[in-house]
């Protein structure tokens, strides 16, 4: 139909520039990722581990791109815990299907094209390659899914002209399965109402998923619903002792309910699994300031810093510590920062005003 053929080699060449675009962009996520320390570890996250993870999220995203149910927002990989019956299902599934699509692609060139599509921009995001703590994320199948989608649209396609008398029946059952979709998508989309509504969703599609319940802890904290937070702390710290942002949800649930020097150790065991936490050190600066540590307030509030150095509300409690302190000139640097980061604020204006006017007495 007016394409020209064009020999193989040079259809390869022509892409070589978008494989080197892919391969430099690959680099830096890996720098970047690895850096952040969000990197899977060869120790917990063995080969074998992330074949059989890789092989059934293939298939779970085949199977929820058919049937769109049980998405979460964060699906927690589970190491070597997965059921054998999942690796069997999936991968026998995937088998079969890359026998059948092999088998017709003379006949419907189609499969080949589209399934292949499918697997191979899949690879980059199945977890060969962990990062983070999730084993498949439904967003990473937005350029994936195309490919099944053309072997769907060309496969209707050729049905439709081989047998015409099914044209209404076919477009009946498109009508119905866009209704069906849509009511689908309505469903999915209620889930993210909220932040409450959202995680609870994740958690009761897997009662495991610590990092949901984290999540859901952290926004009771935000609204001082301190009782309903508690108890997914704990199960979080159950299910994962080494939490380091849980072990910071513990310490400020306690010191909003008044109890600073119980609260301690907990933030100190946060830093202690993620030195960089700034917001562990800036609550550890809080509690002393309030005991009147200020040597030791200075310090915490200098660590949060060192690790977030845009952060007002830090740069407001180290200039507040100093100003009390007589230490006019350092105050006056960090209430600058403040009105730098945050702009015009009546409150800090006011005590840069009086630590300059310090400075000159």
């Amino acid at each position: 139909s007016g394409c020209e053929a064009r020999p193989l080699g040079r259809l390869i060449l022509e892409k070589v520039p978008l494989f080197l675009l892919s391969a430099a962009s690959c680099a830096v996520t890996y720098y970047a990722q690895r850096k952040g320390g969000a990197m899977g570890s060869w120790g917990y996250y063995t080969p074998w581990i992330r074949i059989v993870n890789a092989t059934v999220s293939i298939g779970n995203y085949a199977w929820k791109t058919v049937w769109p149910s049980s998405l979460s927002m964060f699906y927690l990989h589970h190491g070597g815990e997965l059921p054998a019956w999942q690796l069997t299902a999936a991968g026998g599934g995937l088998l079969l299907i890359a026998l059948l699509v092999i088998r017709g692609a003379r006949r419907f060139p189609y499969l080949p094209v589209g399934w292949f599509w499918f697997l191979g921009t899949l690879v980059p995001v199945l977890g060969l390659v962990q990062v983070g703590d999730q084993a498949m994320a439904d967003r990473y199948t937005y350029v994936p899914l195309t490919g099944l989608f053309i072997a769907a649209v060309w496969g209707v396609s050729e049905l439709s002209g081989r047998w015409p008398t099914a044209y209404r029946p076919a477009a009946a059952a498109g009508l119905a399965m866009l209704a069906l979709f849509s009511t689908v998508a309505r469903v999915q989309s209620g889930y993210w109402k909220n932040n409450e509504v959202l995680f609870t969703h994740a958690i009761e599609l897997d009662p495991g998923n610590y990092a949901a319940r984290n999540n859901l802890a952290s926004n009771y904290l935000m609204q001082e619903r301190i009782t309903e937070a508690l108890p997914h702390i704990a199960e979080t710290l159950r299910l994962q002792p080494d939490h380091a942002l849980a072990r910071f949800n513990l310490g400020l649930a306690l010191y909003k309910l008044g109890r600073p020097m119980e609260a301690v150790p907990h933030f100190r065991e946060s830093i202690r699994l993620k030195p960089d936490n700034e917001l562990a050190h800036n609550q550890l600066g809080l509690i002393a300031a309030e005991q009147g540590l200020a040597a030791e307030a200075v310090f915490h509030y200098a660590e949060a810093l060192r690790f977030n150095p845009d952060n007002p509300a830090i740069h407001y409690n180290l200039g507040m510590i100093l100003h009390q302190a007589g230490r006019f000139g350092e105050a006056s640097f960090h209430y600058r920062e403040v009105l730098r980061i945050r702009g015009e604020d009546r409150e800090v204006s006011s005590l840069l005003r009086l630590a300059e006017r310090g400075m000159l007495q």
